[in-house]
């Protein structure tokens, strides 16, 4: 089975598109717990956990519903 990288990553403001701060796991829980922490450490950022998966390129978010091609930023008033 081949295994996903995730990385939670975070950015300032709605505009900018530079990341932040990140943190790099193979393990989902522990970025899902990543990125629920950083949401009550740093309200001000936009939070999403990226993933990938080297063996056929596949890639997207894992958001708070689940995995999408498309990221919803965990830090969102209707995610919390």
């Amino acid at each position: 089975m081949a295994q996903s990288q995730y990385s939670v990553v975070t950015y300032k403001g709605e505009s900018d598109d530079f990341v932040h701060r990140s943190f790099e796991t193979k393990v989902r829980k522990e970025a899902k717990e990543t990125a629920k922490k950083w949401v009550k450490e740093y309200p001000e950022e936009r939070i999403y956990i990226e993933w990938f998966r080297g063996s056929d390129g596949q890639k997207g978010y894992v958001n708070p519903d689940g995995y999408s091609l498309t990221g919803t930023n965990w830090g969102a008033e209707s995610n919390e």
